[in-house]
């Protein structure tokens, strides 16, 4: 991990996180990272061949230092990148492939105490524009400043960027509290036709099929119901 205290003028290493023992394994870490309460920060990191899951860190200052070997989590994953957002407090958003084979669908999991649990789950995309033996890569994005937006693009099957945009609705703790409506709206999709020389932004619509063949639109059908683990837990809106 590095640090930087000036702004980004220099900058100082901190930790040699490793997955496993063995000296050749060269699996794709391609780490992401969150800063919880008391100056603790999370790191979850892309495992691969390690059993289908995502492994995890913990730094107990600041990341200054950190354990010479990640954990092991129970978090499906199939080798792909996923991205932890911070919420404030020990409230982080991640984005991921929640399949130990395969990279899709793309999910958002919501935990309410530092990586620990995960009470929401949704997946967003359930699958590539291109059908079920498509790939969705690599989501990264960032919060809206005011706290109320998550907003992250991906890659559909290496071919086209589709932006996305979660709004976040109050995280109020009572349980009691009957979840709000979830409402749903189509993402936006960035589309080339010409080998990447122009780009059009269009809503993405479901796919429709014609004469066996699918549409070259982009697919996307969200649930609109939280699921069952879920109701009761802070309610979220996605947009």
């Amino acid at each position: 991990m590095l640090i930087s205290n000036d702004g980004g003028k220099t900058w100082s290493e901190h930790g040699n996180v490793r997955l496993t023992t063995d000296d050749r394994y060269h699996g794709w870490a391609e780490n992401s990272i969150a800063e919880l309460t008391d100056g603790r920060i999370v790191m979850i990191l892309r495992g691969d061949r390690l059993g289908g899951v995502l492994y995890s860190a913990e730094s107990k200052d600041g990341g200054k230092t950190w354990p010479e070997f990640a954990t092991k989590t129970a978090i499906p994953n199939p080798g792909s990148k996923a991205t932890l957002d911070s919420l404030g407090g020990d409230t982080v958003a991640m984005l991921h492939n929640p399949n130990p084979k395969h990279r899709s669908p793309l999910a958002l999991w919501v935990s309410f105490d530092g990586l620990k649990t995960w009470p929401y789950q949704r997946v967003l995309v359930p699958e590539s524009s291109d059908g079920p033996k498509g790939t969705l890569n690599c989501p990264d994005g960032f919060v809206s400043q005011d706290q109320q937006w998550l907003h992250f693009a991906f890659d559909d099957n290496r071919h086209r960027a589709v932006h996305y945009s979660a709004k976040l609705s109050t995280l109020a703790p009572a349980r009691s509290a009957k979840p709000e409506a979830v409402k749903a709206v189509m993402p936006s999709a960035i589309l080339s036709d010409d080998e990447r020389k122009s780009w059009n932004r269009g809503l993405i619509h479901d796919r429709t099929e014609r004469s066996g063949v699918h549409s070259r639109r982009l697919s996307v059908t969200p649930k609109l119901a939280l699921p069952r683990e879920a109701r009761g837990a802070r309610p979220f809106a996605t947009h």
